[in-house]
């Protein structure tokens, strides 16, 4: 239930990554990413994790468990939310 904030993302809304050094809470590196689109696919479509040799920015993939069927007890969506970082 890590990314399960990723299903409220929209256009637009920023996401801000903190590195932290190993066994402290020091900050030592920061990058703000904008979600530039966000949409569902099906669990097998991987694609979403290609590299887009053609852009210069720093992309970010956020992915979590979408529409779970109680029935079969599987997650049957993968709700994708893709950032950039903010220049």
């Amino acid at each position: 239930q890590y990314l399960t904030g990723a299903l409220y993302l929209n256009k637009g809304q920023s996401v801000t990554i903190e590195m932290f050094k190993e066994g402290t809470e020091k900050v030592v590196a920061t990058t703000t990413y904008i979600v530039e689109k966000t949409f569902k696919v099906k669990p097998s479509d991987v694609y979403v994790l290609e590299d887009e040799a053609e852009r210069a920015d720093r992309k970010l993939v956020l992915i979590t468990c979408a529409s779970y069927n109680p029935k079969t007890g599987l997650y049957e969506e993968r709700w994708i939310a893709e950032a950039y970082e903010k220049k």
